[in-house]
């Protein structure tokens, strides 16, 4: 019974992995779109937020027809997996620094 529910368990992270990354996407496009509106710009982010969105924006070209995402997904979530984009920094015990701020150049500060 261990083992099904560990593979239960493998198939809901990957599952949320996945939700994650289409999220992303489209919070991404979103927000490109109210910036060509003239609703945002820079200045309403914080700076982290810019740097997060500037190195996403690497990977997520702006859409302005429908086109075939399972490859920009598969990418997103493989960075995902890497914690290539670290939200919080963890102390030596595994939880979050009081400061609880970003720290996305490092990719140990996601692991205790």
């Amino acid at each position: 019974m261990g083992t099904i529910a560990s593979r239960d368990a493998l198939r809901v992270l990957q599952l949320s992995e996945q939700v994650a990354a289409a999220h992303l996407l489209a919070t991404l496009q979103g927000l490109r779109l109210r910036e060509r509106q003239g609703v945002l710009n820079s200045e309403n982010y914080s700076e982290d937020l810019r740097l997060f969105l500037s190195k996403l924006e690497l990977m997520i070209p702006f859409l302005v027809e429908d086109v075939p995402l399972e490859d920009c997904l598969r990418n997103i979530i493989a960075h995902i997996q890497r914690r290539t984009w670290c939200m919080y920094e963890m102390n030596s015990e595994g939880s979050e620094n009081s400061e609880n701020s970003a720290n996305l150049n490092s990719v140990n500060a996601c692991r205790p």
